[in-house]
């Protein structure tokens, strides 16, 4: 199975989770997930781990978004339709994970940017796959 490492670089569980997604190894994209506030459903991001991703078609987000392809992070305790989708802030998730090229908003409205084109690397980069194995961490 594909290996995907998702690395969180904010060190204030309270702020929203930037962390960069690493493909073999090499930093391909920025993510952007809400502030680490124990997994509570809907507020809050996924807890680190090691979780099983699996390809999805034809998904709706909470917020009403329609997705015709993205991937399923399953096995989050507690918690179901975990998605990677476009997004820039923390208004456009309910708990799923925002791609991005880079960094942009200023202090508090900090969020990513080139969510769009960031998704259909990712897709692309994932294009083959029908599932891969995401592993969380929080910087060293």
């Amino acid at each position: 199975m594909e290996q995907v490492e998702l690395i969180r670089v904010t060190l204030d569980r309270d702020s929203p989770q930037i962390g960069m997604m690493l493909f073999n190894g090499y930093p391909e994209l920025i993510t952007y997930e809400l502030p680490d506030l124990d997994n509570k459903s809907h507020i809050s991001c996924i807890p680190v781990g090691i979780y099983k991703c699996k390809k999805v078609y034809s998904r709706t987000t909470t917020g009403g978004m329609k997705i015709p392809v993205t991937f399923e992070i399953i096995n989050v305790p507690k918690r179901t339709g975990i998605l990677f989708h476009i997004g820039n802030t923390a208004k456009d998730t309910s708990g799923c994970i925002l791609l991005g090229l880079k960094l942009g908003g200023p202090k508090p409205y900090l969020g990513i940017s080139d969510s769009s084109i960031a998704f259909r690397k990712f897709l692309e980069m994932t294009a083959t796959w029908g599932e891969f194995q995401l592993h969380i961490s929080h910087a060293k």
